[in-house]
């Protein structure tokens, strides 16, 4: 392979507007897996989803090279590949252990955010999702004793890629900040040619794409109250089985008027969950 490069996300940091508008360009890179629904693909799945006593690094080799282009960048790319928020990144270092264990060379780009707004913006991802909790409810560091309790591994980042630094070299991972990606996206672009070796040529009008808008706290509040009716992994048993998602942002659109509008939490409380 000319070269592969593990992009690991965080969530909400971006990472669907580099896949769409910067790794779908066909001319130098080579995604290897499905982006859209990495989890349905079977690299993916392999690489996240199996037990130890199944998952096998020869058999992800072997995706992969039927996979390899090789005279193309190849990209493995999945916001999964750093944790999960709704787990607190329980398996973020099996993950990164597996991906070291199937190329200890690729080089690692990794998106990162303000603590504040990361935990803020992963809570209304989730409530999207399906998740019907409050706030509290999702930031709960009480220890579990038969599922995963809340690690602030993850919501802190900075564990998580100390650990990739340590598996790869600290010259193998860029770090990047959404707030750069935010007020800047050239520049942001420039660090990762910098990073690759390779100048890519973007159309301009890309960099004004804003991909997953950020939805309103009475939206959230309102989609929080019609999950309980919606069944999906975060609800496995809901008081009326409604699957489709569309049909929950539908309900929750036209009531969404009923809900207030007021902030989620209080900075305060981020402030004094993040010090404890």
């Amino acid at each position: 392979m000319k070269s592969v490069i593990y992009h690991i996300g965080f969530h909400k940091t971006g990472t669907t507007w580099l896949q769409r508008n910067f790794f779908k360009n066909s001319s130098y890179f080579n995604l290897l897996n499905d982006f859209v629904q990495p989890w349905n693909d079977k690299l993916c799945q392999m690489i996240i989803n199996y037990p130890d006593c199944d998952f096998s690094y020869e058999e992800c080799i072997k995706i992969i090279e039927k996979r390899n282009i090789s005279d193309k960048i190849n990209v493995l790319s999945a916001e999964r590949l750093s944790g999960h928020p709704i787990s607190g990144g329980f398996d973020y270092k099996r993950i990164a252990d597996r991906l070291y264990s199937i190329n200890g060379n690729a080089k690692i780009i990794v998106t990162t955010r303000d603590v504040k707004a990361f935990i803020m913006s992963t809570y209304k991802q989730v409530v999207k999702e399906g998740f019907c909790g409050s706030f509290e409810d999702y930031i709960s560091r009480d220890l579990k004793w038969k599922t995963p309790g809340v690690s602030f591994d993850y919501f802190l980042q900075k564990p998580i890629v100390e650990y990739y630094m340590k598996l790869f070299g600290e010259d193998n991972v860029l770090v990047l900040s959404f707030e750069d990606f935010k007020q800047n996206k050239s520049y942001y672009i420039e660090k990762i040619e910098n990073f690759i070796g390779i100048q890519i040529p973007i159309e301009k009008e890309k960099f004004r794409k804003i991909v997953n808008h950020t939805y309103s706290n009475r939206l959230i509040r309102a989609i929080r109250f019609f999950n309980l009716f919606r069944k999906s992994e975060y609800n496995i048993y809901p008081f009326i089985s409604i699957k489709s998602r569309k049909t929950i942002n539908l309900f929750s659109k036209f009531f969404s008027f009923l809900f207030s509008n007021k902030n989620i939490v209080d900075n305060n409380m981020i402030e004094s969950i993040i010090n404890k």
